[in-house]
């Protein structure tokens, strides 16, 4: 038996996980840290299913690993993307990319809400999760994926809050 307990199963699939996504960043030419993410989560589910094919457990201990690694994969992402868009990281990178520094009127212009907001949404954009029309200049949601985490989690979340008696 090469796994004894249920922990060192998820131990082992996180690090899988954790190592892919690293080996896959630093592998691939475009440095896309979300396609990164999605490839290292993929390799611990696949690596958490081939453990329980090889060595079969009872279906709620594979079910229960199963749920605690997509909720770590969800805090890693998480702890991921605040590193990687952290408002202070990019202030910086701004004012390191210019050799004379910046104004604060110009760093106000590269950070007001509407510049924020067009950012965002040319990243939406370049990432295939939203779709523009320039005839009737609307946006619409391309690629379902994100759109359907974002409804597990709300859907999570409002879980956790009757559960837990948490005020909203």
């Amino acid at each position: 038996m090469i796994f004894h307990t249920w922990s060192l199963q998820l131990f082992f699939t996180i690090l899988i996980s954790i190592f892919t996504q690293i080996a896959f960043y630093r592998i691939n030419a475009s440095k896309d840290i979300y396609k990164s993410l999605k490839v290292g989560f993929q390799s611990g589910l696949i690596c958490s299913l081939l453990i329980n094919y090889l060595q079969p457990q009872k279906f709620p201990i594979l079910i229960g690993n199963i749920i605690i690694f997509i909720l770590f994969t969800y805090t890693y992402f998480h702890w991921i993307n605040m590193g990687e868009t952290a408002r202070r990281v990019r202030i910086l990178h701004e004012i390191g990319s210019v050799k004379n520094g910046l104004t604060l009127k110009e760093l106000e212009n590269k950070y007001s809400p509407k510049q924020i907001l067009i950012i965002r949404l040319k990243r939406l954009i370049a990432k295939d999760q939203i779709l523009f029309d320039g005839q009737s200049k609307k946006y619409y949601k391309k690629n379902m994926s994100i759109y359907l985490l974002a409804t597990v989690v709300s859907a999570y979340s409002k879980l956790l809050q009757k559960i837990l008696y948490l005020p909203r």
